[in-house]
């Protein structure tokens, strides 16, 4: 049986009150079970996958794993299965939109504030992490808002619960699965996922709080080449709380994973230190990792977010220095030796990705990597909080001081999710969600 294109009026025990949303894996649709007088977000797959036996076992199996997850910052997952002919599955319904719509309705964040969702999403992503989850697509989409007091209320949500891998995208998924605008450059490269890249992907949208825009900009293919190859962007502004974040930019926005934090509960603890306003017990942890550098050459420089003009009301895209920073010739070479096979790669990556993208255009007409074929501009939202200024502050290369024990231990072996449900193209959140209303954003005190 295929998805219904008209309003059912019930799936199992579920009541369809409305359509959500659609896309190539499925429906979704505001549904109320009935003994619990819940609304609930049900999604519904597409009949190709629900007759596929080994795809279903495969889907039982990671919503019964995910099921578990208990965090107040991960989305809730109520009931799964087969009725009426249906596979589908139930989740937490959010009456509000993601951190896209968020932004865009109240512009960027205030450093603090913009902190404080960070943490959330750390202690999504460690709850997930703790229980052998890579959520595979980190990105300011799949992250639902409850608007709070002081800060949004975040739910993670689209674990990547329903991918199919038929037809070409068993070729492409190791490379593709994910946002380009987000994704981690050795994702692009094509190794598998880890806590390293889905703590880039919490990096990269850390950067879209604090600015409004995503990392890097320009087309698909332009986004996952800056990825591989240009360098960290930071903020510009020089007060103490932007120098330290900028530090923390550098250690989750590092181009090799070996750079990046091991473990989520070393960034989360950092994290909230520098919410505190205390030093962190794991400064060296940030000093020991890479400053700002391109995976195909040592010299650094810094992108700069330059103050608004008075005509516009949204935030310019980032311009870069040409101006190097210093660097130690013998650091330099060293990590020139160490990169040199990922600097092939990433060479390799411009003609790959390009004729990735090109096939993959051509066979699934671009409802099933939206996210990927469609030219995406970075993002740009209302500026309605102080412009962030010029910052030249050198970044240390190498410890000063001995490398602290570890907090505690994460799995060795963490679980990668092969199965993805992204339907967020149109709805925020996996149609979980639906757009909040517009209202005027209260002037900061």
């Amino acid at each position: 049986m295929s998805v219904p294109l008209g309003h059912p009026e019930r799936i199992g025990q579920y009541v369809i009150e409305r359509e959500l949303g659609r896309g190539g894996l499925g429906v979704v649709y505001l549904a109320t079970q009935p003994g619990l007088n819940r609304k609930v977000a049900l999604k519904v797959l597409s009949s190709d996958l629900a007759s596929d036996p080994e795809f279903v076992e495969r889907f039982n199996r990671e919503a019964e794993l995910l099921a578990k997850l208990d965090s107040p910052h991960v989305i809730t997952i109520h009931d799964h299965g087969t009725a009426d002919g249906f596979l589908y599955l139930t989740t937490q319904y959010v009456a509000g939109g993601d951190l896209n719509q968020h932004l865009k309705t109240h512009g960027r964040m205030l450093p603090q504030t913009a902190l404080a969702v960070f943490i959330q999403l750390l202690e999504a992503l460690l709850e997930a992490h703790n229980n052998g989850v890579i959520h595979r697509d980190v990105k300011p989409g799949n992250v639902l808002v409850r608007e709070g007091q002081t800060a949004p209320h975040i739910y993670l949500a689209d674990f990547g619960i329903a991918q199919s891998e038929l037809d070409v995208g068993r070729t492409l998924t190791g490379v593709l699965t994910g946002s380009l605008a987000y994704l981690a450059p050795e994702r692009l490269l094509g190794s598998p996922a880890t806590i390293e890249s889905d703590l880039y992907g919490a990096g990269c949208t850390l950067w879209m709080l604090l600015t409004g825009e995503t990392p890097y900009s320009g087309t698909a293919f332009e986004q996952a080449t800056a990825h591989t190859n240009s360098p960290i962007p930071q903020l510009a502004e020089t007060s103490p709380l932007h120098t330290e974040l900028n530090r923390l930019l550098q250690w989750t926005l590092a181009k090799d994973p070996q750079d990046r934090p091991h473990n989520t509960k070393d960034l989360l603890s950092v994290a909230n230190d520098l919410a505190a306003g205390r030093s962190s017990k794991h400064d060296t942890l940030i000093r020991a990792s890479t400053a700002p550098r391109s995976l195909v050459g040592s010299d650094r420089t810094a992108i700069r977010v330059p103050a608004p003009t008075a005509e516009s009301t949204t935030t310019p895209h980032a311009e870069v220095s040409t101006e190097p920073t210093s660097e130690p010739a013998s650091a330099a070479q060293s990590r020139t030796s160490a990169h040199r096979a990922l600097v092939g790669a990433g060479m390799v990556l411009t003609a790959l990705l390009s004729l990735s993208l090109i096939t993959a255009s051509l066979i699934f007409v671009a409802d099933r990597f939206a996210d990927v074929l469609r030219p995406a501009s970075a993002t740009t939202v209302q500026d309605n909080e102080k412009p962030i200024a010029a910052d030249t502050t050198p970044r240390p290369n190498s410890p000063t001081d001995s490398t602290p024990e570890p907090l505690g231990d994460e799995p060795l072996q963490p679980y990668e999710s092969t199965l993805e449900l992204d339907f967020d193209d149109e709805v925020g959140g996996g149609y979980v969600s639906e757009s909040p209303v517009t209202r005027p954003r209260p002037s900061p005190t």
